[in-house]
C-alpha cells in the first residue's frame, strides 16, 4: 500500500471517528459535513474527497466493521470462539449501528446493507 493509501484511509477512519462523536449528540439526520469536520479537525474539501455525504461515510465503515469482525473470528481456537470474538468486536460498535440503523433516508445504512445482503444470496443462488 502506498504512503498516500494510508494517509486517505488513515483520514477516512478519522472522519468515521468524528462521525460516531457526533452521533452520541444527535441522531444521524441532524448531523451536517460541517460538524463531522469540525469534530474531525479537516476541512469540507478533504471530507467531500473521500465519500460523497455522510451516508457513504456510514456505509463506507459499516463495510469495514463487517471485514474486521470476520477477522476477529479467525483469532478464535475454535468456532465457538471465533464468532465471540467477532461479536464482541461488533458489540463495541453498538452506538454506531444504533444510530446508523435508525435512519432511513436516502443512502442510508439500511438500504446498503439490504443491497450487501441481496447481493450475498443471489450469488449463492446462481453456484
Amino acid at each position: 500500500m502506498t504512503e498516500t493509501c494510508r494517509n486517505n484511509e488513515k483520514m477516512k477512519y478519522r472522519l468515521a471517528e468524528a462521525m460516531k462523536r457526533c452521533m452520541k449528540r444527535a441522531p444521524v439526520e441532524k448531523i451536517t459535513v460541517k460538524e463531522i469536520v469540525e469534530e474531525c479537525g479537516t476541512t469540507r474539501q478533504t471530507f467531500y474527497r473521500n465519500f460523497r455525504d455522510k451516508y457513504d461515510l456510514i456505509n463506507w465503515y459499516f463495510d469495514k466493521i463487517l471485514l474486521e469482525s470476520f477477522e476477529h473470528m479467525g483469532e478464535g481456537k475454535t468456532v465457538r470462539e471465533g464468532l465471540v470474538n467477532k461479536f464482541h468486536y461488533i458489540e463495541d460498535e453498538k452506538l454506531f449501528f444504533k444510530a446508523a440503523f435508525k435512519n432511513d433516508e436516502q443512502n442510508c445504512l439500511r438500504d446498503h446493507d439490504f443491497h450487501l445482503i441481496l447481493q450475498f444470496y443471489t450469488e449463492r443462488k446462481l453456484l
